[in-house]
């Protein structure tokens, strides 16, 4: 069921400015086999329906998160370098990709597939629950936007309008579950609805 998904990135920006833009540098693109986990990580606002603000990773894999759903706690697997699992969670799991770049972890990042001009492209995350998950958001240069969830091979489909909104873009799919979808931009690398900062 778990696939190790190779991260084919060419990691393009983040200088830790408010706003998301600048440069990632190639030095500063971790490899989660260095454990760069270690430590405590707080959520870019805004919150979405996952609830989680905080997550702390600590010696012998050990990993607690705080938000909205209360607290959790369990163990956590590096896989492949940039597949995570939690482990032992009881009211928050995740199983997927992940970004690691400076100071900024995504959960769950939207790889680009192609090349975007900016936030404008194709953008693919894939993940496990009971059953691996692939998404796929693909943002119109029109202001339209549309993701595409398939589970089991059944593709599920929203769409809607995206704005820009500080250091990120909200996409508005109507009276569609989860909706308005609020996504971080980790510079050129990733797009995401997870995107987590260290803490000082």
């Amino acid at each position: 069921m778990k696939q190790a998904i190779a991260l084919a990135v060419c990691l393009a920006a983040c200088d830790g400015a408010d706003d998301g833009g600048g440069a990632i540098d190639a030095a500063d693109a971790t490899d989660a086999t260095d454990d760069p986990l270690l430590g405590t990580w707080v959520r870019v606002p805004v919150v979405g329906p996952d609830g989680v603000e905080r997550l702390t990773f600590s010696a012998g894999q050990r990993w607690s998160a705080e938000g909205t759903f209360g607290a959790d706690a369990g163990t956590y697997l590096i896989d492949g370098a940039t597949w995570l699992t939690f482990q032992g969670g009881v009211r928050w799991r995740y199983e997927g990709d992940i970004l690691i770049a400076g100071d900024q972890l995504m959960i769950k990042p939207y790889l680009p597939e192609g090349a975007p001009a900016g936030i404008v492209g194709t953008w693919v995350a894939d993940y496990a629950t009971d059953a691996l998950v692939s998404e796929r958001l693909v943002v119109e240069a029109t202001g339209t936007a549309s993701i595409t969830t398939t589970i089991r091979g059944t593709p599920t489909t929203v769409t809607g309008t995206w704005t820009e909104e500080p250091r990120g873009f909200v996409v508005d799919a109507g009276a569609a579950p989860g909706s308005p979808f609020r996504f971080r931009t980790m510079g050129g690398a990733a797009v995401g609805t997870q995107l987590f900062e260290r803490a000082p």
